[in-house]
């Protein structure tokens, strides 16, 4: 059996029992078996940030963490439409990475 069989027959079993798989995948090493897996791929680009990161356990990053900043002093600043745009933000995007 090879690797990638007992990789596929792992998560497979990992995923009948309700278990996220989240894999950082930066030389693309497991697109196969995401795609035997019915698995989605998501592509990060950071190399246009300098201080650019992720948290893949939360959906949390550098982005998500400024959009949050920003969100606060417009509270701050009692400049609630804003607000309420960025976090509306906020929310689609850990929306999105969480589905």
């Amino acid at each position: 059996m090879s690797m990638t069989e007992m990789s596929v027959s792992f998560a497979k079993e990992a995923l009948k029992n309700n278990h996220n798989i989240i894999i950082i995948d930066p030389l693309k090493e497991y697109e196969e078996i995401a795609k035997r897996l019915e698995g989605r791929l998501i592509t990060i680009d950071m190399s246009k940030s300098r201080s650019g990161w992720i948290n893949p356990f939360t959906g949390e990053s550098s982005y998500t963490e400024k959009l949050k900043k920003q969100a606060d002093e417009a509270i701050k600043d009692k400049n609630y439409g804003k607000a309420y745009r960025l976090l509306g933000k906020l929310k689609r995007l850990k929306k999105q990475f969480w589905e």
